[in-house]
């Protein structure tokens, strides 16, 4: 992206706008206080949160948890 693209894209007030929309639906919906935030959901509906910098272990560890046992 050069300068010129960033440069509208700072100008862009509707874009802005559906940005803090987003955020403030997320926070809403989901209770998302920062990023990043993960939701793993399983095929049960049974959903894990993931918040922060975490090790690819925990993401591991919700994926395999989120898959059915067969």
């Amino acid at each position: 992206m050069d300068g010129a693209a960033v440069d509208k894209c700072l100008a862009d007030t509707k874009l802005q706008e559906a940005i803090v929309a987003g955020e403030a639906q997320a926070k809403d919906d989901y209770d998302v206080e920062s990023t990043p935030t993960f939701f793993i959901i399983a095929a049960n509906g049974v959903s894990t949160r993931l918040v922060g910098d975490l090790p690819y272990a925990d993401f591991a560890k919700a994926l395999n948890d989120a898959v059915p046992k067969s």
